[in-house]
């Protein structure tokens, strides 16, 4: 099952965990707990139709994470569903190496205030 979630906020539901965007879950998922009737009657919820090209590109669109987007695509023979999803898979690439070009730097400086530290010497 494909839901999207449309808050800037995790959820934990039992042992499942909602982030922002589209999550994939089994279908053990109870879409009938009043919390989630609630988030899904006002829309900060949504369930995706598999069947429907439209809906399956939204949850491409709204994919952040590869397990998504792979969830959301497997089994996909659609052609506008394989271009949406190389597209997001291109998004997803770049802010993956931007978050770990951001955690070497962070690591660098902080070897570098490391050495700094332990090369200080008062003259």
């Amino acid at each position: 099952m494909i839901l999207i979630f449309n808050e800037a906020r995790a959820v934990f539901y039992g042992k499942y965990r909602l982030i922002p965007g589209t999550n994939v879950v089994d279908d053990k998922f109870d879409l009938t707990h009043p919390t989630i009737k609630e988030m899904l009657e006002d829309g900060r919820l949504e369930q995706v139709d598999e069947s429907n090209t439209a809906d399956v590109k939204k949850a491409i669109a709204h994919a952040y994470t590869k397990n998504a987007l792979d969830g959301v695509t497997s089994g996909s023979k659609d052609k506008g569903v394989t271009e949406a999803a190389k597209k997001q898979a291109s998004k997803i690439k770049k802010i993956d190496k931007e978050w770990s070009d951001a955690v070497k730097k962070q690591e660098k400086q902080k070897t570098g205030d490391e050495k700094d530290e332990e090369g200080d010497t008062e003259e």
